[in-house]
C-alpha cells in the first residue's frame, strides 16, 4: 500500500499531462497500482470492525437484569451494588470471573437505566411560569432587600421582571398588568409557581384572593394551577409524588381521582401515561371519561380505555342500536320462495 505522499505525487503527474508509462518510469511502481490510485475517488479510512467475544459473564447476564429490574421497586439503601450482585453471582449461580467484569457491566445498565427513565419537560407556546424571587438592590445608596416579580415563557426561553417591596396580590397584579401591557397582549396560561400573594390550596380547593379575583375579570380566566395537560403529564411523570397536590388531581372525577389515589407509586405512574397516551389522541376530557368508566369495571389498561375512548369520541355510550338492513328477501331466495319473482 503506496503512502499518501507517493499518490499525490502520481495524481499531480497525472494531472499535468503525464502517461501511464512515464509515471512508472519516474516512480517505479507498477502500472496497475498507478491506474488503481488515478481512479480513485475516495481515500477516506474504514473504520475498524469492531469484534465481540464472548464473555463469562453472558449465561449470567439475565440474572443480573432481573435484579436491577426488581431494584426499581426498592428502597435506595436496598438497592444492589456491584458487590452484592457479585456476591450473589457468586453463591448462587456459580460465578467464577472477576469482580471487575461484574462491575462494569452493572454500571452499563444503570446508566442504560437511567437514561430511559429521563423526561424532556415540554411547554407549550404561550405557556407562562410567574414566581417570585429576592435580590439585593442598591436604592439611594443603601443596599435593600426586595422582591422581583418573574414572568418567563419556557417555550421561548424569554423572560420580564417587575421589582416590588412586597409579595402581595397588589404587587403580582401590577407587575402582570405593566408586563402585559408591555408585551402587547395576555399569555393564554399562567402558571403560578408560588400562588401566596394570590391565593392559598386548602385540600383540592383553592382560594383566591379578592383583589386576584377582580384582575382575572379584567383580563380573563387566568388560570393559577398547572392546568395545561400535556405539561402536567410531563411533570407529574417526572415526579410521580407531586399527584396528590397537581391540578391535574383536582381536575379529575372523583371515582377516577379515588382509584389514582390508592394506586402504589409504580402503578400510578402507568396509569399517568395512559392518561397522557389518550390525551394525545382523543384529547383530555375523552380520556379522562374513559379511564373512569374504566376503573369502575376493574383496574385500568390501555386496551380497554382505548376502546372506549375510541367510541365515546365516534358516537358515544349511551347512542341506541340502529336496525340494520331486513334480509327477508334473501332468505325466500335461499330457501326456495318466489318473493324475488
Amino acid at each position: 500500500m503506496l503512502k499518501m505522499s507517493q499518490v499525490n505525487y502520481i495524481r499531480d503527474l497525472h494531472n499535468s499531462g503525464c502517461r501511464i508509462s512515464e509515471i512508472t518510469r519516474e516512480t517505479g511502481i507498477d502500472p496497475k497500482t498507478i491506474r488503481k490510485y488515478i481512479s480513485k475517488d475516495d481515500f477516506s479510512e474504514k473504520p475498524p470492525i469492531k469484534t465481540t467475544h464472548q464473555s463469562i459473564l453472558d449465561e449470567h447476564k439475565h440474572s443480573i437484569d432481573a435484579w436491577l429490574e426488581e431494584d426499581k421497586k426498592s428502597l435506595y439503601k436496598q438497592k444492589h451494588t456491584a458487590k452484592r450482585v457479585y456476591d450473589r453471582l457468586v453463591d448462587e449461580c456459580g460465578y467464577t470471573g472477576s469482580y471487575s467484569v461484574v462491575q462494569r457491566y452493572v454500571k452499563k445498565m444503570r446508566e442504560h437505566i437511567s437514561t430511559k427513565a429521563s423526561l424532556e419537560l415540554i411547554w407549550a407556546p404561550g405557556t407562562v411560569q410567574v414566581d417570585f424571587g429576592d435580590a439585593d438592590f442598591i436604592v439611594k445608596g443603601e443596599k435593600t432587600r426586595l422582591k422581583y416579580l418573574v414572568v418567563s415563557f419556557p417555550y421561548s426561553n424569554d423572560s420580564f421582571c417587575q421589582v416590588f417591596g412586597g409579595e402581595n396580590a397588589e404587587c403580582v397584579c401590577q407587575g402582570l398588568k405593566d408586563i402585559f401591557n408591555y408585551i402587547g397582549g395576555v399569555p393564554p396560561l399562567l402558571i403560578f409557581d408560588n400562588a401566596t400573594g394570590i391565593g392559598r390550596r386548602i385540600g383540592d380547593v383553592v382560594h383566591e384572593n379578592k383583589v386576584f379575583t377582580g384582575f382575572k375579570a379584567q383580563y380573563g380566566d387566568v388560570r393559577t394551577d398547572t392546568c395545561d395537560y400535556s405539561t402536567s403529564h410531563a411533570v407529574l411523570l417526572k415526579n410521580v409524588g407531586a399527584w396528590h397536590n397537581s391540578g391535574l388531581r383536582a381536575d379529575t372525577p372523583d371515582v377516577l381521582k379515588e382509584y389514582m389515589d390508592n394506586l402504589p407509586k409504580d402503578r400510578l405512574k402507568d396509569c399517568l401515561r395512559i392518561m397522557r397516551d389518550l390525551t394525545e389522541k382523543f384529547g383530555y376530557n375523552v380520556a379522562v371519561e374513559a379511564m373512569d368508566k374504566t376503573c369502575r369495571n376493574g383496574n385500568i389498561n390501555i386496551c380497554d380505555a382505548s376502546v372506549l375512548a375510541d367510541r365515546i369520541l365516534g358516537y358515544g355510550l349511551n347512542t341506541p342500536p340502529t336496525a340494520g338492513p331486513t334480509l327477508e328477501s334473501y332468505d325466500a331466495l335461499l330457501l326456495g320462495g318466489n318473493a324475488l319473482c
